[in-house]
């Protein structure tokens, strides 16, 4: 079903745009807290190259920095690796390249490459617009005041 993309709790409640119950916020954090997985496998396969691998280390560290990346992310960040480095490629490429036809075709392979590469990079967070959307603002705790007894 078509429609926008869930947004963490915390981001919810810090817009302020949508009120939960208490219910809507206990389901939502459980959620939340099963969908966290697990940060120990994250390193680079065996089969990328040296450049590949460093360039996958220093990525992963960042991410890792700011809790974004989790061991299912690795095969993606793997294809942001491999895709950049393609994309560096043709780009020497078509500065070596004449004028026709081999010129357009790389300029065609180079514009397909990028648009991987962004796609790539912000499923994993690699942009700041696609940080600002998976940002979770801190939301203050409000003290419960004596009417909230009387519920929502």
């Amino acid at each position: 079903m078509a429609g926008r993309k869930a947004q963490p709790l915390t981001v919810v409640q810090g817009t302020g745009k949508k009120h939960l119950t208490k219910a809507e916020i206990a389901k939502r954090r459980a959620i939340e807290a099963a969908a966290k997985g697990d940060t120990d496998k994250v390193k680079p396969p065996r089969f990328l190259t040296e450049p590949q691998k460093k360039e996958f280390k220093r990525l992963a560290e960042e991410l890792l920095k700011i809790d974004i990346i989790q061991n299912l992310d690795v095969n993606m960040l793997v294809m942001f690796v491999q895709t950049w480095e393609q994309y560096n490629d043709v780009v020497k490429a078509i500065e070596c390249a004449p004028m026709g036809q081999v010129y357009n075709s790389l300029q065609r392979t180079k514009d397909l490459l990028f648009s991987q590469c962004m796609r790539a990079a912000n499923e994993l967070g690699l942009t700041f617009s696609a940080r600002m959307k998976m940002a979770q603002p801190k939301v203050e705790e409000k003290p419960e005041s004596k009417f909230a007894k009387f519920g929502n």
